[in-house]
């Protein structure tokens, strides 16, 4: 008796004992610390250039939003567990300590009146139900917790995907900022060389003084835009480390060239492409899995019409000294039935009209799918043409550059002249450019819509492989418990 009241009360003690509130000054520190621990177990050498390949393992290794998926992937195992335990038996125990506070007499004809229990008595009993027969229920309810847990498979490997497409394109975009920056650069020291040369033509009686200000003009240009540029390289770099989840001052750099452009289009390719979409992208098959949901629902509610059978098991126990046994078993069946509901009746219709609802959101994200595909081999097309008709204006301009040069050389141009056209000449380089990295991201695009480097997605009962997990939920060191403690 004292033992069971002993375990009541720390029960109540420890429902009672509030969670210890987060102090925002220990999570500053902790963001700190865990920072500096994650970068010295990506152990990079920050003292080369990272490659495309590296950028990528460190953004699945470390990139905060994909591990927090992760994470709530484990989440469904659970649910999972959950659903199962409908199978299991159920086991609860009562306990009751009972005082009146006047004697329990009942009358007996005239004479004085008998107890008919005790004025202080306890009682205890254990409940055991087992579960017989639900016509399916917890069946489909297992089932369905299993199709959601393939789902945030699912979607987390899409999302794996799709950061792995931002930091192709971050990528590219920050090593065209870089190309573009060393070109102003370039064009900053030309600026400058042509500026000596149109003071001295000016001081020889060749040239003007309004030729020397026309390349001061361009000098200014230049030395406006190389500035803008390592500005917006700052800006690339900073997006690009933000997805990497890499603190926010960390100096790293990146292989500023051009990969070799990808094959050109064909109808054909395109209908591969389109047609690889619709076998691998994740997102279809987290649909198929919600049609086979909504489908499961419906049986859910048909069976909810039907009886629960389960087995029943009973002890009992009181310390009514006018028992002669205080103790005894009880086994039986239950059966439970509900006679009328009319809100089942609601729920099965309900559940009905939404498998026709996913049926068609099916289509619908199939055509989405192939508009997708479609779309971005369009882009990827435009941008390649774009690229060979700026190669052609690039290489007329340098043609001209050429002739205005030796003509200025022999007196016969003025350096305002030669300047706009070596402008124009740059110009028309930076054009091209930024064209090619177009392309570039066009390319990254489509191979993201159609899922061209990802196989077809396992949706068997656990669902596709994440190796990432592994680098998920790392054990904590002893003085990391000793500290939460705290």
């Amino acid at each position: 008796m004292r033992i069971l009241v002993a375990g009541l009360l720390s029960c109540l003690l420890l429902a009672g004992c509030g969670a210890p509130r987060v102090n925002r000054d220990q999570e500053s520190e902790r963001l700190i610390r865990e920072t500096v621990a994650r970068m010295e177990a990506l152990d990079l050498e920050l003292d080369r250039p990272l490659s495309l390949a590296e950028c990528e393992s460190i953004t699945l290794k470390n990139n905060l939003d994909y591990r927090t998926r992760l994470l709530q992937t484990r989440l469904q195992d659970d649910q999972v567990r959950a659903a199962m335990t409908g199978y299991l038996p159920r086991l609860s125990v009562e306990y009751a300590h009972s005082k009146r506070s006047n004697e329990p007499l009942v009358a007996v004809f005239s004479g004085p009146g008998v107890m008919f229990e005790d004025q202080e008595y306890d009682r205890m009993g254990i409940r055991a139900i087992i579960p017989i027969l639900d016509f399916g229920n917890t069946y489909y309810a297992m089932q369905m917790a299993k199709d959601r847990r393939v789902q945030a498979r699912l979607l987390t490997l899409r999302a794996r995907q799709t950061l792995l497409r931002e930091v192709r394109i971050q990528y590219a975009q920050l090593a065209a900022l870089m190309r573009q920056e060393k070109m102003w650069q370039t064009a900053v020291v030309a600026a400058k060389e042509l500026h000596k040369v149109a003071q001295s033509y000016e001081r020889e009686g060749l040239g003007s003084a309004a030729d020397t200000a026309q390349v001061e003009v361009t000098l200014a240009q230049a030395g406006r835009e190389l500035l803008l540029a390592r500005n917006r390289q700052q800006e690339a770099k900073l997006m690009l480390a933000q997805t990497l989840s890499l603190p926010t001052h960390t100096e790293f750099s990146i292989l500023p060239e051009l990969p070799d452009p990808p094959p050109m289009l064909t109808p054909e390719r395109v209908r591969e492409l389109e047609e690889h979409a619709l076998r691998a992208r994740p997102e279809l098959f987290v649909q198929d899995l919600q049609r086979h949901l909504a489908a499961t629902a419906v049986r859910k509610e048909i069976v909810g019409f039907l009886p629960h059978v389960d087995g029943v098991a009973n002890f009992d126990w009181s310390s009514l000294s006018q028992q002669v046994n205080p103790s005894y078993f009880t086994l039986g069946l239950s059966v439970v039935q509900s006679l009328f509901d009319g809100s089942r009746f609601a729920r099965l219709s309900e559940a009905k009209k939404a498998r026709t609802v996913e049926e068609e959101r099916a289509l619908l994200l199939g055509m989405g799918v192939l508009y997708e595909v479609h779309l971005y081999a369009l882009l990827l097309a435009r941008t390649e043409a774009d690229v060979r008709a700026q190669e052609r204006v690039v290489a007329s301009r340098e043609v001209v550059v050429k002739r205005v040069s030796s003509r200025y050389r022999e007196g016969l141009e003025v350096g305002a002249e030669l300047a706009r056209e070596v402008a124009e000449m740059h110009g028309a380089m930076l054009v091209l450019d930024r064209a090619k990295t177009l392309h570039q991201i066009a390319h990254v695009q489509l191979e993201a819509a159609a899922a061209i480097q990802e196989e077809t997605p396992s949706t068997d009962e656990r669902g596709p492989d994440l190796p990432e997990e592994r680098f998920v939920a790392p054990e904590k060191k002893k003085t990391d418990v000793l500290e939460d403690q705290e």
